[in-house]
């Protein structure tokens, strides 16, 4: 899947290589993501501008003694959630000071857009048609861009 509607990314700056120009921090329609503080930073985004839908999983583990003794702990895809097509994009996002969306990517481009996002820290989530969301603290933030 090239755009899927959710994405979820945890960010480690010290998994960096910049004298290589290998910089993690993005995936999909997600980029630039810069954490608030040291260390990680954790991104769960929705966006729900395309429609499609979401998996249901369900929890799986195995353990075995070959060739090696191993364990093992997964999820397995049993179903799926459909997404009603509308403009809006929720989540949550831990030690990120600011981050990037496509808005093509995310059928979000041009128009209002609604938002449901909790942060660790403020934050700011630009969008790559050039409109930029200041979420001032810690918490909730609901609105339209």
């Amino acid at each position: 899947m090239s755009n899927p509607p959710r994405v979820t990314y945890r960010y480690d700056p010290a998994e960096d290589a910049p004298q290589y120009g290998l910089v993690h921090n993005g995936a999909y329609w997600v980029s630039g993501i810069q954490p608030a503080q040291s260390g990680f930073a954790d991104v769960d985004l929705t966006t729900q501008g395309c429609g499609g839908s979401l998996p249901v999983t369900a929890p799986t583990s195995g353990s075995g003694n070959d060739p090696v003794p191993w364990t093992s702990t997964g999820a397995a895809v049993t179903g799926s959630t459909p997404l009603a097509q509308q403009r809006r994009l929720t989540g949550t996002m831990g030690n990120v000071a600011s981050v990037t969306i496509d808005a093509s990517a995310t059928c979000l481009g041009g128009g209002s857009v609604s938002y449901d996002i909790t942060t660790g820290a403020s934050a700011v989530l630009h969008l790559s048609d050039g409109r930029t969301l200041n979420l001032t603290g810690a918490g909730a933030h609901t609105g339209t861009i």
